[in-house]
């Protein structure tokens, strides 16, 4: 079947999708977090970090509910960056180490989220995911 190439194309880009599954991540493990108690769980819960998890989430998920495929994809590379960077951070002890206090498990989580939003902002399809 032929394409018709005034045909208006639907559907949402790779980037687009990453966007919004990796923000989502982020506001549910910055909204758990809100709740868990801080001797029990692995993770940061730490007031300020909590907010900024939910505040870079909702930024990420109402960036993606625009569906512009350039928009997410330099997003993708904007927030991965600045998620990744926290793994560093705590690495290094730069700051704001003393203000979030990462846990071991935050860290993975940055560097793993942070990378792969990073690394999916390089895929750039034509193709939409219907």
């Amino acid at each position: 079947m032929a394409k018709d190439p005034g045909r208006r194309k639907t559907g949402m880009n790779l980037n687009t999708l990453g966007l919004g599954i990796f923000s989502t991540l982020i506001l549910v493990i910055g909204t758990m977090a809100f709740f868990m108690p801080e001797n029990l769980t692995l993770l940061s819960t730490t007031y300020p970090y909590n907010l900024f998890r939910v505040d870079l989430g909702l930024i990420g998920i109402i960036i993606a509910l625009f569906n512009n495929k350039k928009i997410s994809k330099y997003s993708n590379l904007a927030l991965g960056t600045l998620i990744a960077y926290q793994a560093i951070a705590s690495f290094s002890h730069f700051y704001p180490e003393e203000i979030f206090q990462w846990t071991i498990l935050d860290d993975i989580l940055n560097a793993d989220i942070g990378l792969g939003m990073i690394l999916l902002s390089f895929f750039e399809k034509d193709e939409l995911i219907h």
